[in-house]
């Protein structure tokens, strides 16, 4: 039986080898992983089969890619524009902000959402007697953090359908 010293000084002996392996197998497994990846989104399978999806379904309804589930592959490119209202309550009163959608960051949680970001909002307040008074409001992009946030409308224009 090889005692704890002898097996460190094999090591040692063959750390020129060992090294050269991992690194090896670490370039192989970033290229083999970027391939399919590649691979599974040219040709849709993510969108086909729910095993091959990202765990993240924000990305499929922010790019639009959430309509090629029902319509098929590539449908999402015809989008132009995706507009949302994005409905949160302040105080007890509803709100609606609404504009082109802009970006979103994911919360450090699987699958979470953390904000929202549009691009030159409006807002729409909802009185007591249900009327609505529409502002815009001054800036270009406005954050909404999703914790208050109820419900989001998504719109996905295409400028040849206007």
């Amino acid at each position: 039986m090889a005692t704890i010293f002898q097996i460190f000084e094999n090591i040692h002996s063959y750390l020129i080898e060992i090294t050269f392996y991992n690194f090896i197998l670490i370039c192989v497994s970033i290229i083999s992983g970027c391939f399919l990846r590649y691979f599974v989104r040219y040709y849709g399978w993510d969108i086909k089969y729910k095993a091959f999806r990202f765990p993240n379904e924000w990305h499929y309804i922010f790019t639009g890619e959430y309509i090629n589930f029902s319509m098929g592959k590539g449908y999402h490119e015809k989008i132009d524009f995706i507009f949302v209202d994005i409905l949160v309550e302040i105080n007890g009163i509803p709100t609606i902000y609404s504009g082109k959608f802009e970006d979103y960051y994911l919360s450090k949680t699987a699958g979470g959402l953390d904000r929202v970001i549009i691009k030159y909002p409006t807002k729409k307040v909802f009185t007591a007697k249900g009327k609505a008074k529409v502002r815009e409001i001054p800036g270009n992009y406005l954050s909404i953090p999703y914790e208050k946030i109820v419900n989001i409308n998504y719109i996905y224009l295409n400028l040849s359908d206007l």
